[in-house]
């Protein structure tokens, strides 16, 4: 099966598809940060590579915006749902998207913002969690690419890359959040529910903030688990390649 080399406090750390399933909750953040720099595939002063690399990262982080965005509003559609708005930022190309396809709107973010997806009506719960994090089925994609830009001492496919991992890494805060909240309410209107407070709202009662701080927990940790999982299944199919 795959196996990652991964340095941490200067020790050499290996897994397996077993590992990430026997330590479910363990943190991915160094791995990513790992994986996203590439510094070494450019010239010059260690604060010159250090600053293009961050360049680069934000550059393909834009590229991957269009179809992150459509990849949440398509996902509603094919869950029952129907999506109010599509919103790509302008600094990725908002304004040509809206060109191409008029449903789509152009307003400018801060450049650590892709765009977003106002959703209407989603069909379930299941299409609610489906619609989060449909996105991130791109990440395998790009930790591949990045993996291979090193390895080939490629700077574009290691840029290409980069975005869908620093995708996932920024949806700590978006969509992971939501995903995690959505499942903290769920369970507290179930409690409530089942317990006979048929008119608690978990959107509107006291316990919102610890749901929210607990949504927040739990999709950090289902980020940090899904892409350790990516991991080690795109490196088990390297392997696989190579018998």
């Amino acid at each position: 099966m795959g196996l990652f080399h991964i340095n941490l406090e200067g020790r050499v750390q290996k897994y397996r598809f077993k590992d990430v399933i026997k330590s479910p909750l363990k943190s991915a953040w160094d791995e990513i940060l790992k994986d996203l720099n590439y510094e070494e595939l450019f010239s010059g002063s260690k604060k010159r590579k250090s600053r293009l690399n961050d360049l680069a990262i934000l550059l393909s982080f834009g590229i991957n915006s269009i179809p992150h965005e459509l990849i949440h509003a398509g996902t509603n559609i094919l869950a029952g749902g129907t999506n109010e708005q599509i919103v790509i930022n302008k600094l990725y190309g908002g304004d040509i998207a809206h060109l191409v396809y008029s449903r789509i709107d152009a307003k400018l973010f801060l450049p650590i913002t892709g765009g977003y997806v106002k959703i209407a009506e989603c069909g379930s719960l299941l299409g609610k969690l489906a619609v989060s994090i449909a996105p991130y089925a791109m990440t395998p994609l790009g930790i591949y690419m990045v993996s291979e830009g090193k390895k080939r001492k490629s700077l574009p496919l290691a840029v290409a890359g980069s975005g869908m991992i620093a995708a996932q890494a920024g949806g700590v805060i978006f969509d992971f959040f939501y995903f995690g909240r959505t499942i903290m309410y769920e369970i507290a209107d179930f409690i409530a529910n089942t317990a006979g407070y048929k008119n608690f709202d978990s959107n509107h009662s006291w316990m919102a903030f610890p749901l929210a701080i607990g949504g927040f927990y739990l999709g950090s940790k289902v980020l940090s688990f899904s892409y350790r999982l990516f991991k080690s299944g795109v490196n088990y199919c390297r392997d696989l390649s190579k018998k």
